[in-house]
């Protein structure tokens, strides 16, 4: 378990949404199993509780159709559930965005939350920590994200990407307009824009496009900074942002899951991570070398974006037919390169 960000809240502040919080499996596999929940803890030092509003986070990554889609709470809103429907295999791995905090009652911590098997027995604590303090300590700076997708410190981004976050104040002291800068790579700083267009909101969007040339191929690094009127100030950094020359997969392709029965309705994700924005052909081949199902995905949609993208294959191919049982082959093509590979198998 490890959140995107450690995160300072403020007594009386309201509801607020959380850092991303990812969840992985570890490389032996067998802790998260459909005989258990996972439970998210937030421990007795912090004076604070979920937002049992929220039922419905979003759940992205490989494993994300193996727990549930909603949330339950218990302990007084101090524990939230997230039921388990299918076992992890090694390595898999969700990350749950959109859940609240709320009820900051008293300053307190740092401290971290955890996550707990009850069934395994298995707890383990949050990378990052939270803090509830009586006067911010800066506005809160959530929900980054780059062409629309949340940002995670080592994601692959566009060349050319357009940020965007949310600013918060909580108590009653002001944003100073002037400390909203960004950072790329510890260069000079840049000035986003602001919607709404008043520096004493108490809550607004930041946006940037970075202009071109853009970002050279490369790791990068981004900071985002703000400050109130009497200079508390806040920082969100990122680090290990890659951006690749060449259209190319990062990582292996996956299906998930790869054995599957389209007579009974199921169906399969293809999912991989693009260096770019480009657009992506997937073709899929029976073991005789026959094309039975492809589609197209345009350069900076769904399918064909930076980052991860997944799509979904019903079982149907292109003549209209249920795909027999088998193995079949797929191939991911862009500009007549094949930049990866897989397999999946039906088994009615």
């Amino acid at each position: 378990m490890r959140s995107a960000g450690n995160q300072v809240f403020v007594v009386n502040q309201p509801s607020t949404a959380i850092e991303p919080i990812i969840i992985t499996e570890s490389s032996t596999g067998a802790a998260i199993t459909a005989t258990d929940d996972i439970r998210l803890i937030i421990p007795d030092t912090l004076k604070m509780t979920w937002d049992s509003n929220v039922t419905t986070p979003t759940i992205r990554g490989l494993a994300r159709d193996k727990v549930s889609p909603t949330v339950t709470y218990e302990n007084s809103a101090k524990t939230a559930v997230l039921k388990v429907i299918a076992d992890f295999k090694p390595e898999d791995e969700i990350q749950i965005t959109d859940l609240k905090f709320t009820n900051f009652t008293e300053a307190c911590g740092p401290d971290k939350l955890q996550m707990f098997l009850p069934n395994q027995g298995i707890s383990i604590q949050d990378n990052r920590t939270i803090l509830i303090t009586l006067v911010a300590s800066g506005p809160a700076i959530s929900n980054v994200k780059i062409s629309g997708q949340p940002l995670v410190s080592g994601d692959a981004i566009p060349s050319l990407p357009y940020l965007t976050a949310d600013i918060d104040t909580t108590s009653s002291l002001d944003i100073r307009k002037d400390s909203l800068k960004l950072f790329w790579d510890d260069g000079p700083a840049v000035t986003p824009s602001i919607t709404p267009a008043d520096p004493l909101a108490p809550s607004y969007t930041i946006s940037y496009q970075l202009p071109p040339p853009g970002l050279s191929a490369g790791t990068h690094s981004l900071k985002i900074t703000a400050a109130d009127i009497v200079g508390n100030s806040s920082t969100a950094e990122y680090s290990g942002l890659k951006v690749y020359a060449a259209a190319q997969i990062v990582g292996t392709p996956l299906s998930y899951p790869s054995v599957f029965s389209p007579a009974k309705g199921e169906n399969t994700k293809f999912t991989y991570q693009l260096g770019t924005d480009t657009t992506v052909t997937i073709y899929l081949f029976n073991l005789t070398g026959q094309c039975v199902w492809q589609k197209t995905y345009l350069s900076g949609t769904s399918g064909g974006r930076v980052g991860y993208n997944e799509v979904v294959w019903d079982g149907l191919t292109d003549f209209g037919r249920l795909a027999g049982n088998g193995v079949y082959i797929y191939k991911i093509v862009s500009g007549g390169k094949v930049l990866g590979t897989g397999q999946v198998a039906v088994r009615d």
